[in-house]
């Protein structure tokens, strides 16, 4: 198929829907820099195709570039106001961004739109454990698993309870239950294995707990290499952190722990 429409865009190179086509088809392969650069093509010769505008604003979010989203996916909302794929797009751009109060309205907006739509319902539950609201994120997951019993994202995020107050061995039965195959987004098989890590690792189980850390690494490295392949995100990262690790900030750190106790 990647041949079929490299072939279409190299005799037809202004055709915006070959572009878009092409675009989706490589975010399937996992190749997000060379869908980004097809993507934009489209938007620029047609800029009214909306479900190009939204796969550009998926696509750069992952790239990490989410002010970028951000722009593509306004004038997606722009054209189609009531697109709950575009709201949910929108939250995660500002999660990325570290605005959790735009972000949460945003997944509440899409869920309002698309209601039980698991990958709404996972986007807002995820931002609501990691805000502590577990029994809003629990209700969340709840309310997607009605219409997708079998969403695994929603499904990994339903063992956190039980990991939080202690009850490891209950986590670890659901977490257990979750069949990985290939069929399941890297991200998520990445996520299970971080899991069943900190599960065991608490158990006490330490060689299963490395093998599990390992396979999640493993993971890990090959979605950054997919992700970021070919562009120079790691050094903009590096110099998102040199602006925040500045001197200033650093002086008003609590001293180091030296081991005494002063009270």
């Amino acid at each position: 198929a990647l041949d079929a429409f490299a072939a279409a865009v190299e005799s037809t190179p202004n055709d915006a829907q070959a572009r878009h086509r092409f675009g989706a088809a490589l975010v399937q392969c996992n190749r997000l820099e060379d869908a980004e650069e097809h993507l934009s093509r489209a938007v620029g010769i047609d800029p009214s195709m909306t479900k190009a505008l939204i796969l550009l604003g998926d696509v750069t979010i992952k790239l990490g570039d989410p002010d970028r989203s951000l722009g593509v996916l306004a004038k997606a909302q722009a054209q189609d106001p009531d697109n709950g794929e575009i709201h949910r797009l929108l939250g995660a751009a500002h999660e990325e961004l570290g605005d959790l109060d735009n972000a949460l309205a945003c997944y509440e907006k899409a869920l309002a739109i698309l209601p039980g739509n698991p990958a709404v319902s996972y986007s807002l539950a995820c931002l609501l454990e990691k805000s502590n609201t577990l029994e809003q994120a629990l209700a969340a997951v709840r309310e997607g698993l009605k219409s997708a019993p079998d969403d695994f994202g929603l499904k990994l995020i339903a063992p956190k309870p039980e990991f939080r107050s202690g009850e490891h061995t209950a986590a670890l039965a659901m977490l257990d239950a979750m069949p990985v195959d290939d069929t399941i987004p890297l991200d998520l098989q990445r996520d299970w294995c971080f899991e069943m890590g900190r599960v065991h690792d608490r158990l006490g189980d330490s060689d299963a707990a490395f093998e599990c850390y390992a396979q999640g690494n493993d993971l890990a490295r090959r979605l950054w290499r997919s992700e970021t392949e070919g562009k120079a995100v790691m050094l903009g990262y590096i110099e998102d952190h040199l602006k925040t690790v500045t001197e200033p900030w650093v002086s008003t750190w609590s001293a180091p722990f030296d081991g005494t106790d002063e009270r």
